[in-house]
């Protein structure tokens, strides 16, 4: 192709760079490799060659150019690359990858959409290049990277973080001296750890050299030569149009050399534009039609809106390519970016918008929505129904496939453009939506505008649960609670939305004391309302009245029903946007009850659902469910590994930050109980996310902090976290229930520090509230604590209770501590033989769960009562790191590594790795030992 060849001249080492890359891809290496270089520099002829490698000829190439007029797509480079798949080999689009549809072809009905929909199209799109890479290596060659969208490159920054160990190749072209390697998401690409930057220079002296004679024959003498080379700067596009220039004005000769070393590259693009403008009729009228376009242009479109019949546009096309502005063959394309520029110079302001909304508006009745919405921006805003109806319906598109920063931009045009007044709050509402999903600051300004102009009460309540939803995120419960009430007054309201804004008010209740406190002058708390509607309680309020009646307000046996009735069989999963918060409201109630079995199942099927939608924020409550199941059945090696997983998902949206702190807690707990103090302080130095001494879920963190205090002796830090769990607790008016252990855990501290009365009091009402509660765990912990300030007789009978109560509540771990207790308290009063054998049994068991900050204290007891502890191992299922313990665990469950891979957010290629690590460290060469391996934590 014209200015190609030249562009190759001196660039073989590397092109054999790419070659490498390509071969290396090929073997499993995948990696990303960016070409950075100024315009013309010959970066797309790069591409070229190095898909013409040898290395390249059995790899599946997959091609995609970013273009000016595309940067406002949703996922238009990922279109490219693989919208053939749809009719070509639409069984690429299974499994995860299915999750992938909505990106790689236009939506014409666009769903309802999801907060975290982004992250489910990312997961998508991960699987569809994963399972074309199980075909055979791949190579997704970008050129013009800059220009591509912001959805497409955060879909290949998030490829970049996993393509370690896979057949793919990404490789792109980028334009320097623009910022794009400076900053932005191409920036952050760059920066991953699997890729590498190329930089292409200019060519060479003997390079130029070459190309001058090439062109104006080998009597061009070195001193021509080198002026040509000073006069283009060695951009190999600049010298070509700078040789085309001599050989038309036939200033070749030798004796010219001085007056071609006076041009510079400004001048040479001057003369291309003069040539352009030159022009004349169709080709002049096609030329500055295809430039407004883009490139990569219809010829139907091009023609229609420069006003050309389709074969006149056809021979204007013949005539361009003929004159080396157009390549030849079907859409135009422009031989180089820099004749585009020139060629869009020449179409006058006036005339650019009128252009632009015929394009639009065409490219719209040829389905080709995204297209047709880039030219609606960049029309000039007069109140066109049609271009407004075109970008709200872009908008919603972009929306429904996880794009709600390109939603943004086409809405705020449409609100500019404006719409009418009738519509003005629908559009605001649109708008205010897409905001919020993309992070952006005014979100809540828009939301709130559009509750104060909607029109009608259905359409004001709407708007103020979008905007209620945003505050409570921003830790602004009490103004969610103000615009939601307010919107609730209105008559005629749709069952469904009250019965959701009741669920939401009721959510923010739970949330904060503030959002309680607000909560409260709108409807008495969920558990009181469900009272009140009996059988037409709503799921969502069930959902949270099981929450509330089982952590703070009600007993196990109240929590339980509350909670089934919810769950409805599964059904309250689907009533839902995949991540909701009434399925795990459901659950957290049923768990704090005490039914651990039925609150397991129902964890497994609200993360089937998750990991089907690719929901981020149903697999982080998932993961984080199961962590806390697992510690409080007593399994501590996979509530770390769990609860490690859950804050992995946690990094990668700001909706999780409210239950964050719930996952640190765990985690917390399970570094405290495997007596691994320093990482347990380092995580309780750390800044968390969602962290506030006013939130419910924030609790737990203070009284895991508390435990770590109390781990290193410092028992007043230890009492100063408890007291903010104490104060939490009055504030939030909360008679009963079990959300956390703090009165057990002050009781020690203040026997600790030698303050009996306060130990003797807290140890009453742990066993009074226990005992109201109801659940195993309550009344368990309860015992325990009067064990703890009871002596003699007193303390073993309270302690042998307590350990049978937790025991038969399948709480293995509790139930061991409290033998522990009972062995100390037998010893006391000289029964000897039975206490050493109660320690030696708690210590087998702490052994086999992983709790080795109680394996210890049983050992020390032990050796008080003259006996030898046998050692802990240092091998085995103690030696799995927590994500290995994740892997493997799933693995004993029969999944296949892919299906791993798809449930955990990894990589086949990490998966294998975990399980290769794993079975070294268990003694065992495949799956079939796991289930033996694993045997210990399966009795949990």
């Amino acid at each position: 192709m014209r200015g190609e060849a030249p562009a190759l001249h001196g660039r073989a080492k590397l092109i054999a760079e790419l070659e490498t890359a390509v071969h290396s891809a090929s073997r499993g290496h995948g990696q990303v490799v960016l070409l950075e270089g100024g315009q013309g520099i010959g970066k797309t002829g790069l591409l070229r060659a190095a898909r013409a490698t040898d290395a390249a000829r059995d790899v599946q190439w997959r091609q995609a150019r970013g273009s000016d007029r595309e940067t406002d797509f949703a996922f238009g480079v990922v279109r490219q690359l693989f919208e053939d798949i749809v009719t070509g080999a639409p069984d690429a689009l299974s499994g995860a990858a299915a999750l992938a549809a909505d990106a790689v072809r236009p939506l014409t009905e666009p769903g309802a959409a999801s907060t975290e929909i982004t992250h489910a199209v990312t997961h998508g799109l991960f699987w569809l290049v994963a399972d074309l890479a199980d075909r055979g290596p791949l190579v997704l060659c970008v050129d013009d990277i800059h220009w591509s969208d912001a959805a497409s490159v955060r879909f290949l920054d998030h490829l970049a973080v996993r393509i370690e160990g896979m057949p793919v190749l990404v490789l792109a072209a980028a334009r320097s001296g623009e910022g794009t390697m400076a900053f932005g998401p191409v920036a952050r690409l760059a920066e991953q750890p699997t890729a590498r930057t190329l930089t292409v220079p200019p060519l060479d002296r003997d390079a130029v050299a070459t190309v001058v004679r090439d062109r104006l024959g080998p009597q061009a003498g070195p001193d021509l030569c080198d002026a040509c080379g000073t006069a283009s700067g060695g951009n190999p596009f600049l010298l070509t149009e700078l040789l085309d220039e001599l050989a038309r004005t036939s200033q070749g000769a030798l004796s010219e050399a001085a007056s071609v070393a006076e041009l510079a590259p400004s001048a040479i693009i001057r003369s291309l534009q003069l040539r352009l403008e030159h022009l004349a009729g169709d080709a002049g009228r096609l030329v500055r039609a295809a430039a407004l376009l883009g490139d990569g242009a219809d010829l139907a479109i091009a023609a229609h809106i420069s006003g050309l019949t389709f074969d006149d546009a056809a021979e204007a096309a013949d005539e361009l390519v003929r004159s080396s502005v157009l390549l030849p063959g079907r859409p135009l394309r422009f031989v180089h970016p820099v004749v585009q520029s020139a060629a869009l110079a020449l179409v006058p302001s006036a005339r650019r918008s009128a252009m632009h909304r015929a394009a639009a508006i065409r490219l719209d009745r040829v389905a080709q929505l995204d297209a047709a919405a880039a030219h609606a921006l960049a029309t000039d805003p007069c109140g066109d129904p049609a271009v407004l109806d075109l970008l709200r319906r872009a908008g919603r598109s972009a929306r429904a496939r996880g794009v709600p920063d390109v939603a943004s931009t086409y809405l705020r045009r449409a609100l500019r453009e404006p719409p009418a007044e009738a519509d003005h709050a629908d559009v605001l509402l649109e708008l205010g939506t897409a905001a919020a999903l993309a992070g952006e600051e005014d979100a809540g300004f828009l939301l709130e505008e559009a509750h104060r102009r909607a029109p009608s009460p259905g359409a004001r309540l709407a708007a103020a649960l979008a905007a209620g939803d945003l505050l409570a995120l921003r830790g602004r419960p009490a103004e969610a609670v103000d615009i939601v009430r307010d919107a609730l007054a209105g008559d005629e309201l749709p069952t469904e939305m009250q019965d959701l804004a009741r669920g939401m008010l009721a959510m923010w209740s739970i949330t904060t004391v503030t959002g309680r406190r607000a909560s409260a002058t709108v409807m008495p708390p969920a558990s009181s309302l469900v009272r009140v509607l009996g059988a037409d309680a709503p799921p969502p309020l069930l959902a949270i009245a099981a929450f509330e009646l089982a952590a703070a307000t009600g007993t196990a046996t109240e929590a339980i029903a509350t909670a089934h009735r919810a769950w409805a069989d599964g059904q309250i999963i689907h009533l839902f946007p995949p991540g909701a918060p009434f399925p795990f409201m459901a659950i957290f109630g049923i768990a704090l009850a005490g039914d651990l079995a039925c609150a397991e199942r129902w964890t497994a099927e609200a993360e089937r659902a998750s990991t089907a939608a690719g929901s981020a924020l149903g697999a982080f409550g998932a993961s984080m469910h199961r962590a806390r199941l697992r510690l409080t059945r007593g399994d501590v090696r996979g509530a770390a590994a769990d609860a490690q997983g859950a804050l992995e998902i946690a990094r990668q949206g700001v909706r999780m930050a409210l239950l964050q702190p719930l996952a640190v807690a765990t985690l917390m707990t399970t570094l405290v109980e495997s007596e691994r103090l320093a990482e347990a302080e380092a995580l309780a130095a750390e800044p968390h996310a969602g962290v506030d001494p006013s939130s419910k879920f924030s609790i737990p963190f203070f009284a895991a902090r508390a435990s770590v205090h109390a781990a290193r002796g410092r028992h007043a830090e230890a009492l100063a976290d408890l007291e903010i769990c104490r104060a939490w607790e009055r504030a939030w008016s909360a008679p009963a229930g079990a959300w956390t252990d703090w009165r057990l855990q002050a009781t020690r501290a203040h026997l600790a520090l030698g303050d009996r009365d306060n130990a003797e009091r807290l140890a009453r009402e742990a066993l009074e509230r226990g005992s109201h509660f109801g659940s195993a765990q309550a009344v368990g912990l309860g015992l325990r604590a009067k064990a703890l300030v009871a002596s003699g007789a007193v303390a073993a009978d309270l302690a042998q209770e307590s350990a049978r109560t937790l025991r038969e509540g399948g709480l293995i771990l509790e139930a061991a501590r409290s033998t522990l207790l009972l062995s100390l308290a037998l010893r006391a009063v000289g029964q000897v033989d039975r206490a050493r054998e109660l320690a030696c049994d708690c210590a087998a068991t702490a052994d086999r769960l992983g709790a080795h900050t109680l394996h210890g204290e049983a050992s020390r007891a032990l050796i008080a009562m003259g006996a030898r502890p046998r050692r802990r191992p240092s091998t085995g299922i103690d030696a799995l790191t927590a994500a290995e313990r994740r892997v493997v665990d799933l693995a004993a469950d029969g999944m296949t590594n892919r299906e791993i891979a798809q449930t955990l957010f990894l990589t086949p290629k990490t998966v294998e790795n975990h399980l290769t690590a794993a079975y070294r460290k268990l003694g065992i060469t495949s799956r079939a030992g796991l289930s033996d391996a694993l045997g210990a934590a399966e009795t949990v």
